[in-house]
């Protein structure tokens, strides 16, 4: 069985699990990571280029899904 861990908290579950606050395993880890992202916390480590951005129909011709970053086991 494949799990994945919740990013704020490291919350371990099944990868299969659905919810309304996938990734995040609960809304208190939903809204703790939004408040990272408001306080500058997170932040994107250099400007996007065009090439950065990989258009939907291109991974559905390649197969390929995006990674998300996700700690899967």
């Amino acid at each position: 069985m494949s799990f994945m861990k919740c990013p704020t908290c490291k919350k371990t579950r099944s990868k299969f699990e659905t919810h309304e606050f996938l990734p995040f395993c609960s809304e208190r880890c939903k809204q703790a990571d939004l408040g990272k992202w408001m306080v500058g916390e997170y932040k994107v480590s250099r400007p996007l280029r065009m090439d950065d951005e990989v258009s939907m129909e291109d991974m559905m011709r390649e197969g390929s899904a995006p990674d998300r970053g996700y700690d899967y086991e």
